[in-house]
């Protein structure tokens, strides 16, 4: 080591003018080997330092000009060139980051009757930071995905749990699809109803098993479907449209078909209208011709929601374009003056495509929401609240409404596209229709798929995580692993 050291003198202006010199001293360096005390050469220098180097820039405030020390990322002090106290840049080891979405995930195996497992993360860093409660969450799987060799031909053994607390729970699922193909035929669509998750953190995941020989059937539309007061998938065949996912205790409703039938759509089948025939729900079980029942699944101005996909037939083309209709039609029945609800009045609730805030005609771009109201909604705008170049008539696209008794909100895959203040007033709902006003005008030509109704509004994180789910940008599937 060298006989000879520096004296290295620094001084800082503190508040009120007061000046404070620090003095330390330094030894020169040509390698580590020239340090006593485990110190390392940086810059000439004789230093302590931590493990790992880093060398930054500066920047701040303070009077003077100099050489000074600054920080950089990583561990350890790096040289750099300010005024005053600096930042610092640099590369270095640092703290490694935190798993991302769908890594480091382990947990014990939750039931030894099942060989195989994946994990199923759940994630939106742009969602907002809320947890979702009792949503149920689209899991779409494909050959890609896991081997459906390893499944049940009909699927009954697939079985999730949420393994984030001390004993595993077995979640309510539905198996809408399950199609054990031919290599790219394959494909599943699972709807699982997760008690508590929030898509912001990127760390809440839940577990799917399957491949038991005695795995006895578990899947429940009415289990998983609990939150709405009714839910379609519209799969069933043409005139035979049932609801199978019709919350838990609920009755079923009778069902009008007029010339509907279902085709290939956004998930596996939905209604295609042709632009003269409609869905009608009537109130009564038994008598489709008595509309004098209670208030269909308690549908009411007071709170509520509706989110349902809307999108163009199938065959492609100008005259196959999701065009303006009446989507979901909520009405009272009455004959008033030979003549029942066309809409845009006091006497419905209804959730609307069009061209234009006035009804125009031609290929759907707009949204529109109209309930009763105090004061009521003038002749124009034609909806108490409406959104304009917001749907594209050739594409599939989760349209929500959502209100209280004071504001309605719009949205589109999950954005906020319009909201109003409104004081809403009371409606008895008798009919509902999809696909026209209960007169059978402004009859939608398109494809229906995926409706849900609720009689609470839907927070727009609920909003978000439920059209995430639908478009397959919620769910991350991780790597099977095996027993």
């Amino acid at each position: 080591m060298r006989p000879w050291m520096f004296i290295l003198v620094t001084a800082a202006a503190l508040p009120g003018g007061c000046t404070l010199f620090l003095a330390g001293s330094v030894e020169p360096c040509d390698v580590d080997g020239d340090c006593s005390g485990g110190e390392r050469c940086v810059g000439g220098f004789c230093a302590a330092g931590d493990e790992g180097e880093g060398e930054g820039e500066g920047e701040g405030e303070g009077e003077g000009e100099g050489e000074g020390v600054g920080e950089g990322e990583g561990e350890g002090e790096g040289e750099g060139e300010g005024e005053g106290e600096g930042e610092g840049e640099g590369e270095g080891e640092g703290e490694p980051p935190p798993p991302g979405c769908g890594e480091d995930l382990t947990a014990a195996w939750a039931d030894p009757a099942f060989p195989f497992r994946i994990p199923v993360s759940l994630c939106d860093a742009g969602a907002p930071d809320t947890a979702i409660t009792d949503m149920p969450v689209l899991v779409r799987l494909r050959g890609t995905d896991i081997d459906f060799d390893d499944v049940r031909l009909d699927g009954r053994d697939l079985a999730f749990f949420d393994q984030r607390g001390a004993t595993p729970v077995r979640l309510s699922h539905e198996r809408q699809l399950f199609r054990n193909g031919a290599g790219t035929d394959d494909e599943a669509l699972l709807w699982v109803k997760v008690p508590s998750f929030n898509p912001r953190t990127e760390r809440d995941h839940i577990w799917l098993y399957f491949g038991s020989n005695n795995a006895t059937e578990t899947s429940s539309g009415a289990q998983t479907f609990g939150i709405y007061q009714a839910a379609w998938h519209f799969d069933d065949p043409n005139n035979a449209i049932t609801l199978p996912e019709l919350r838990t205790g609920q009755a079923s409703r009778v069902q009008i078909v007029d010339n509907v039938r279902t085709d290939a759509a956004f998930l596996n089948r939905g209604l295609d209208l042709a632009g003269g025939n409609a869905f009608t729900v009537l109130d009564d079980t038994t008598n489709p011709n008595d509309i004098g029942g209670v208030n269909p699944f308690g549908i009411t101005t007071a709170a509520g929601s509706i989110s349902v996909v809307l999108g163009p037939r199938s065959g492609g083309g100008s005259g196959n374009t999701l065009s303006i209709g009446q989507a979901v039609f909520f009405s009272d029945g009455q004959v008033i003056n030979n003549q029942r609800s066309r809409g845009f009045d006091q006497r419905s609730l209804h959730l609307t495509v069009s061209s234009t805030l006035n009804n125009g005609a031609g290929a759907a771009d707009s949204i529109g929401f109209s309930l009763p109201t105090n004061p009521p909604r003038p002749a124009t705008p034609a909806f108490v609240v409406a959104a304009t170049n917001v749907v594209n008539p050739e594409a599939f696209q989760l349209v929500t409404a959502t209100w209280d008794a004071s504001s309605v909100q719009l949205f589109v895959n999950g954005e906020q596209r319009a909201q109003v203040a409104v004081t809403t007033v009371p409606l008895t709902v008798r009919f509902i229709d999809i696909g026209t006003a209960q007169e059978l005008v402004n009859v939608l030509r398109g494809r229906v798929d995926e409706l849900r109704i609720s009689i609470v509004r839907r927070d727009a994180a609920f909003v978000r995580a439920e059209a995430k789910s639908m478009l397959g940008e919620l769910a991350v599937i991780g790597p099977v692993e095996a027993r």
